[in-house]
């Protein structure tokens, strides 16, 4: 699933709390526990946990495997990004194997992923690579396309950590690719990436070219904080060789 951290309105957590006494349905109570856990687990991790697993409960009680699998990868990205704990990672597995017990392939695909993810974070970048090459077997096989942009950037990422550039930019080429014939809005920051991997294998020339458009696609869209990266950058490809321009670009960036 597509996880991002969920901020508690006091007032939407209070309504979800109403409308779980009046209801009997188990596959609404499942999602109202969900969603009353997502909202606490920023300001309330135990109640969070809480309901996570009344989710887990109701799921064993109708035979949910894949339901019961989302809660278990909630509970896991709730560990890390709240708690930034190693234990994500017991989670997270308990995730995929409720969801290959599913056979459900779009669940195991982005229990990969989230493992990828997981992993990465952690800096276990060997890991994350197996994780993320799992992922790309089941993106490729179901034609997701606009995940496996997501797959090829993190790969190129972590080859970049382990300092292989060549994977690197293989992937990130894959993922420009797939980002620019899907309308992906993360095509300038592959283009960052693939600059910072030709920087660091020394090829300042092909570097400033990418940098520059990531830079074009960032003031066409005015995303000022990551103008402001492009023109830093650019600056350090210019500061072994051309230290005016360098300072120049640095005072761009600066400036934003």
């Amino acid at each position: 699933m597509n996880y991002s951290l969920v901020y508690g309105n006091q007032s939407k957590i209070d309504s979800l709390k109403r409308a779980l006494t009046e209801v009997s349905n188990d596959s609404i109570r499942y999602e109202i526990n969900l969603n009353i856990a997502l909202q606490l687990e920023a300001t309330d991790f135990d109640s969070a946990m809480m309901y996570y697993n009344n989710c887990i409960d109701i799921a064993d009680t109708n035979n949910w495997t894949a339901k019961k699998a989302q809660a278990f990868i909630n509970i896991g990205y709730a560990y890390m990004y709240s708690k930034h704990s190693k234990d994500a990672g017991e989670f997270l597995l308990e995730g995929l194997k409720y969801y290959t017990l599913a056979n459900d392939s779009l669940g195991i695909m982005r229990s990969y992923y989230n493992l990828g993810y997981f992993y990465g974070t952690f800096e276990d970048f060997p890991k994350a690579i197996e994780n993320f090459r799992e992922a790309e077997e089941y993106a490729i096989g179901l034609n997701h396309e606009k995940l496996l942009a997501s797959i090829y950037n993190n790969l190129g990422l972590m080859y970049n950590y382990v300092g292989q550039y060549d994977m690197a930019n293989n992937y990130h080429f894959k993922s420009l690719q797939l980002s620019e014939k899907n309308g992906v809005k993360a095509v300038g920051n592959t283009h960052l990436n693939i600059g910072l991997n030709y920087y660091k294998e020394g090829n300042l020339e092909k570097s400033i070219e990418h940098h520059f458009k990531a830079l074009a696609i960032f003031k066409e869209n005015g995303e000022k904080p990551y103008i402001a990266l492009a023109l830093k950058n650019i600056g350090d490809d210019y500061f072994g060789h051309n230290l005016d321009s360098a300072l120049r670009y640095y005072n761009e960036a600066h400036l934003i």
